[in-house]
C-alpha cells in the first residue's frame, strides 16, 4: 500500500475509535502498523505515520482500560516523536500518558505530564490540545475534591472548545461539569448539564460518551430516591459499556447497581454487585475505585450488624482515600465510621468522627453530605444514655 492509502486507512481507524467501535479501530490501526513495520517506509513521513498509528493503538487500549498496554504504546509514540523532533506528536503522547496516570489515581504524575503537554501545545499554538488538557486537569481536581479549581478548569476548557467548534469535546466537558454539581449535591444542575451532554453525544453518535452519561444520570436519580429509574439507566449503561469493552466503566456501573440494591435494603444483592466491582477495580489497578468499593462493602456489613468486619473495610477505604488525596470520599467514610461508633454507643468516638467529617465536607462545599452529617451529630445528642444528652440541641440538628 502507498503512504496515502495507509493514511486513509488510519483515518478510518480514528473515525471508528471516535464513535466507540474499538474492535474495528484496533483491526484497522494494527493493519497499518503491520504494513509500516514490514515495509520499506523508514523515511520521516513513514515514521510520523508509525507514531500516529502507535498513539491510536494506545488510545484504543486506554478506552478498553488496558492501561499497561496503553502506556507501552504511548511511550513508544513519544520516543518516536522525540527522535523526529515532532512537537505535535510529543504533545499528544504526553497528554495521553497523563490520562493513563489519571485513571490509575497517580494524580501528581498526571498533572506533571499535562503541564508538559500544555507547554508544548501553547508553543505550537494548538488551542484544541490546550483545551483538552485543561479539561483533564479539571477531572484530576474533581478527584482531589478541589471543586472550585475543577469548575475553573472546566469553564476554561468549555469556552475554548466552543470557540473552536469542537462539539464532542464541549459535550464531554459539559458532562464533567454536571459531575461536579452532582458531587456538590446540586442535583437539578447535575441533571441539566448531564442531559444536555447526553443529547449532544447521541446526536454525534459517540457511543462511549453516551454510555458514561447514561450512567451518570442514573446516579442523579439514585440520589433523588428514584430507584427504578436509576436501575433503568444503569442497566442501559452497563449493556453499552460491555458492548464497547470498557472494563473500568463496567466496574463502575456494577458498583452503582450495588448502591441501588443497598438503598432498597437488599443487602445480599448489594454485596454481590459491590464485590464484583471491587475485584474488577483492583484487577484494573484503579486504587480509587477499589477504595470506594471497600467503603461500600463496609457499609453493608455495618447495616447487617457486623461491626468488626465493617470497621475493617471502612478503615482500609479511609487509608487509601487519604493517601490518594481524595478528600470528599475520605470525609464520607469518616462519617460512616462515626455511624459505626454510634451503633456501638461509643458516643465520644462518634462525635469525633462526625465532627471531622463535617469540617472537611463544609470546606469542600458538599452541602448534601454536610446536612446528613449534622443530622448524625443530632442523633448522638438525642441518645438518652449519652453523658452529653441534649434533646433541644438534637431537635435543632435533626430538623
Amino acid at each position: 500500500m502507498t503512504h496515502e492509502e495507509l493514511k486513509a486507512l488510519l483515518i478510518r481507524a480514528e473515525e471508528a475509535q471516535n464513535i466507540g467501535n474499538y474492535n474495528e479501530a484496533d483491526k484497522l490501526a494494527q493493519q497499518v502498523l503491520d504494513i509500516l513495520l514490514i515495509g520499506d517506509m523508514d523515511d520521516r513521513d513513514g515514521n510520523l505515520l508509525r507514531a500516529s498509528t502507535t498513539n491510536l493503538l494506545g488510545v484504543i487500549a486506554y478506552r478498553r482500560s488496558n492501561y499497561s498496554i496503553a502506556l507501552e504504546f504511548f511511550t513508544a509514540a513519544l520516543n518516536i516523536s522525540n527522535v523526529l523532533f515532532d512537537k505535535e506528536g510529543i504533545a499528544k503522547a504526553l497528554g495521553n500518558i497523563g490520562a493513563v496516570h489519571k485513571d490509575l489515581s497517580e494524580y501528581l504524575l498526571a498533572l506533571d505530564y499535562y503541564a508538559k503537554a500544555i507547554a508544548v501545545d501553547e508553543e505550537l499554538g494548538n488551542k484544541s490540545g490546550v483545551a483538552r488538557h485543561l479539561g483533564n486537569i479539571g477531572i484530576i481536581y474533581t478527584s482531589l475534591s478541589d471543586y472550585t479549581l475543577a469548575l475553573d478548569y472546566y469553564a476554561k476548557a468549555l469556552t475554548a472548545h466552543e470557540e473552536l467548534g469542537n462539539k464532542t469535546s464541549a459535550a464531554r466537558v459539559t458532562g464533567n461539569i454536571g459531575n461536579v454539581y452532582y458531587i456538590l449535591g446540586n442535583y437539578p444542575s447535575a441533571l441539566e448539564y448531564g442531559t444536555k451532554a447526553l443529547e449532544e453525544h447521541e446526536k454525534l453518535g459517540n457511543q462511549a460518551s453516551v454510555a458514561r452519561l447514561t450512567g451518570n444520570i442514573g446516579l442523579v436519580h439514585w440520589n433523588l430516591g428514584n430507584h427504578s429509574c436509576a436501575l433503568e439507566f444503569f442497566d442501559k449503561a452497563l449493556t453499552l459499556h460491555e458492548k464497547l469493552g470498557s472494563r473500568i466503566d463496567v466496574a463502575a456501573v456494577t458498583g452503582n447497581i450495588g448502591n441501588v440494591y443497598f438503598a432498597l435494603g437488599d443487602y445480599s444483592g448489594a454485596i454481590e454487585y459491590f464485590e464484583k466491582a471491587h475485584v474488577a477495580h483492583k484487577y484494573l489497578g484503579d486504587k480509587a475505585g477499589a477504595a470506594r468499593l471497600s467503603g461500600n462493602i463496609g457499609l453493608v456489613h455495618l447495616n447487617l450488624g457486623n461491626q468488626s468486619i465493617a470497621l475493617e473495610y471502612l478503615t482500609e477505604a479511609l487509608s487509601t482515600l487519604e493517601e490518594l488525596g481524595m478528600r470528599g470520599d475520605a470525609a464520607r467514610v469518616l462519617g460512616e465510621i462515626g455511624n459505626l461508633h454510634l451503633s456501638l454507643s461509643n458516643y465520644s468516638s462518634a462525635l469525633e468522627y462526625f465532627s471531622k467529617a463535617q469540617s472537611e465536607l463544609e470546606s469542600l462545599g458538599m452541602r448534601a453530605d454536610v446536612a446528613r452529617t449534622i443530622g448524625s451529630i443530632g442523633s448522638v445528642y438525642a441518645s438518652i444514655d449519652f453523658d452529653g444528652y441534649e434533646p433541644e440541641k438534637a431537635e435543632e440538628m435533626l430538623l
